[in-house]
């Protein structure tokens, strides 16, 4: 299936609603699954399934970053710790 560029910056503008959607108040699943179904055309479990992927990813993306900042966190307390010490 081959979309047109409105329908790409349509579909990029409702996956930034979601995120923002998602991010405020949980519940970006309500947006996505209707976008999924009505305007690609998917099946219900293809759609269910497509969501479920791309929420896992993002968790994943979001739990690598807050691993990185706490790790460096930890590593900044401990060179404190460290020079306090000498």
């Amino acid at each position: 299936m081959l979309l047109d560029v409105n329908s790409i910056l349509i579909l990029f503008a409702l996956g930034l609603f979601a995120g923002v959607v998602n991010t405020l108040a949980g519940g970006g699943s309500l947006v996505t699954l209707p976008v999924l179904i009505l305007f690609l055309g998917l099946d219900e479990a293809t759609a269910n399934g497509t969501n479920r992927l791309l929420v896992i990813q993002v968790e994943i993306q979001v739990k690598v970053v807050i691993f990185y900042i706490v790790g460096e966190i930890l590593l900044h307390m401990t060179e404190v710790q460290l020079h306090h010490n000498v």
